[in-house]
């Protein structure tokens, strides 16, 4: 009787630790994941995102790291899968939106990209990324003056983004606005963006 007793014990406490672990599980594949994407590992990570996803089918966040990591492996249409699952799980999720507006725009569904990027804004209109990219893709249209509002819009969110001031620069000169440009183009050199400096010489003397 007491070895008996003493087997259903550790058969609870083996339960127990299982049940425990394949709880815990889920969020030690998404750390791997993490940590492997950190070290440019992105297709490890994916295998870890996979097991993740195996377990919890709707982890959101294994989702939206696996889509990144598919980006960066230049797979934009399997990053496109995996933020349109993550939409369907949370649609108001700007991040997700923002992010396959980015695989989008490397598909060269100008837009598509378009599309999903006012998305990203209705949901979060501080995020000036969102403003930025859109703005590429205008231009990709020919929407010079639209862009160039979205690119304003930035540059109030971030005085300091010097990407924005960049590309405003270039935009107001395809606008004939060429002295207020060529200021942009210097901001955004004084703010570290070097490549300002061959377009000025361009464009500025």
């Amino acid at each position: 009787m007491k070895n008996e007793c003493k087997g259903i014990v550790i058969l609870l406490f083996f339960i127990f630790l299982c049940s425990d672990s394949y709880c815990q599980s889920v969020d030690a594949f998404l750390l791997e994941g993490n940590k492997k994407i950190g070290s440019n590992n992105f297709t490890g990570a994916i295998s870890d995102f996979n097991e993740a996803i195996k377990k919890d089918p709707n982890n959101i966040y294994a989702y939206l790291n696996r889509g990144l990591c598919k980006r960066l492996l230049e797979d934009y249409r399997g990053a496109i899968i995996d933020y349109t699952k993550a939409i369907s799980i949370d649609p108001k999720l700007s991040t997700a939106y923002y992010s396959r507006g980015n695989s989008k725009l490397e598909l060269k569904d100008f837009k598509g990209a378009i599309v999903d990027y006012n998305k990203a804004i209705e949901l979060d209109p501080e995020f000036e990324l969102s403003y930025l990219n859109r703005a590429y893709a205008k231009v990709n249209f020919q929407d010079f003056r639209g862009a160039l509002l979205d690119y304003n819009t930035a540059i109030s969110i971030d005085p300091n983004n010097a990407r924005a001031y960049f590309y405003r620069g270039l935009c107001k000169i395809k606008l004939s606005q060429k002295d207020s440009g060529c200021l942009d183009l210097s901001k955004a050199g004084e703010l570290g963006f070097n490549e300002s400096y061959d377009h000025i010489k361009i464009h500025c003397n």
